[in-house]
């Protein structure tokens, strides 16, 4: 027989605690390792929103921000408005009879800007403020006036000299015009 097989049949008590020995170190050891696992997840820092890191949060809501702010910056529309100070302002009056029967006049105020009619561009605008005397007064106001919206009133004159005063105001400059018109 072998040396060692005649000692574990002379010491089958020492052999018994030499295996009991050995599977508790064994346990102990896995017990250590687990648990020095679990330490070291503990030692992690856990914050963040719902279990995520919050710089991915936070990376995700600056990159979102940022796009619709420079979306909304690019698709403000810009409004050039006239840079000239210099220019000049006139206005001219159009008084066309409609209707002979009941002296109705259409009256059209035209500002001129630079010698040109409605300045030749749609980013002038024009209050027009009409005052219509004879024996008695009548006003009338047309805002927001430009190229493409001229505007105009229509009004029954009545008998005797009517003084129609426009008063053409831009955003700079006013400008003031007056005609007579003689009704029989």
């Amino acid at each position: 027989m072998d040396q060692t097989t005649q000692a574990l049949n002379q010491y089958p008590a020492f052999a018994a605690l030499f295996a009991v020995v050995i599977i508790v170190v064994l346990v102990l050891i896995g017990l250590v390792i687990t648990q020095n696992r679990k330490i070291q997840d503990l030692q992690t820092p856990k914050y963040g929103f719902l279990g995520k890191p919050l710089a991915a949060f936070a990376f995700a809501a600056f990159l979102v921000g940022g796009t619709g702010f420079v979306l909304f910056v690019n698709n403000q529309q810009q409004d050039v408005s006239v840079a000239n100070a210099s220019f000049t302002i006139d206005a001219s009056i159009i008084a066309t009879e409609s209707n002979p029967v009941t002296h109705e006049y259409k009256l059209v105020a035209i500002p001129l800007v630079d010698g040109k009619e409605w300045g030749e561009n749609k980013a002038y605008k024009f209050d027009i403020f009409w005052t219509i005397s004879n024996a008695s007064t009548q006003t009338d106001v047309e805002l927001g006036l430009n190229l493409e919206n001229t505007g105009g009133i229509t009004k029954t004159l009545t008998s005797g000299t009517n003084r129609i005063n426009v008063r053409v105001v831009s955003s700079e400059k006013t400008i003031e015009k007056e005609i007579d018109i003689f009704v029989e």
